[in-house]
């Protein structure tokens, strides 16, 4: 009787450590909190709903491990999208929306880029 709201990702593995990382890289956890709440505010759903993901990998022999985050995860998940409705909303109001740098910003190769076609071409 619990309703239960999959997600299917395909994954290069399906190793549960592997996720794990994968799980926080893609802030997988906030769009556990983001289905999660839509359903609830839908009325499709309440709190006992579960949300899992059915990772898949992309190469035979196709392993699969369903994975539902824990209650730690989904809290960092719904605090991480609270403020990002935070910053939105201020970003609106404001009308300044920033990025990485209001300035002109001087970029170097990276240093082993450099050591490599320094030798050859300098």
């Amino acid at each position: 009787g619990r309703l239960i709201i999959p997600d299917y990702k395909t994954c290069r593995s399906a190793n549960p450590e592997k996720l794990a990382k994968d799980i926080e890289e893609y802030g997988y956890h906030q769009q556990d909190d983001t289905y999660r709440s839509g359903a609830k505010a839908l009325g499709i759903a309440d709190d006992d709903a579960a949300f899992v993901f059915v990772c898949q990998e992309k190469t035979a022999p196709y392993v699969i491990t369903v994975v539902e985050v824990n209650a730690t995860a989904r809290r960092i998940g719904a605090a991480r999208n609270r403020r990002a409705l935070e910053i939105f909303a201020h970003c609106t109001e404001t009308g300044y929306w920033p990025g990485y740098s209001d300035d002109v910003v001087p970029l170097s190769l990276p240093p082993w880029a450099e050591t490599r076609d320094s030798l050859e071409y300098l």
